[in-house]
């Protein structure tokens, strides 16, 4: 199970969720880059930690407004690549559910 393997990420996914961030979510690599720099903004970075953010930027609802959290990085870049691999034959528009199970 990816939560058992990446718990800081799932436990952001799970929190934000409660908080009311979406679990459908919408493919848009494009507009990736622009959107991470919208959701990290003004956030500071905390020595040893990575900034993640949910949902995530590859996706057309991340951005202004995201939840953003610092976690280890091993464990943000683990659940990032898991979740490269799980879309990466997934054209853009496409809709994914992402829980924190």
């Amino acid at each position: 199970r990816p939560s058992a393997r990446y718990p800081e990420s799932a436990a952001h996914i799970a929190d934000a969720q409660a908080a009311g961030q979406p679990s459908l979510l919408t493919i848009d690599r494009a507009g990736a880059a622009g959107r991470r720099a919208a959701a990290l903004g003004g956030r500071p970075r905390v020595p040893g930690l990575d900034r993640d953010e949910y949902p995530p930027a590859v996706t057309l609802e991340g951005g202004q407004g995201s939840s953003v959290r610092p976690i280890s990085p091993g464990d943000n870049r683990g659940a990032g690549g898991y979740l490269g691999t799980r879309i990466r034959d997934l054209p853009d528009g496409t809709r994914i559910r992402i829980t924190a199970k």
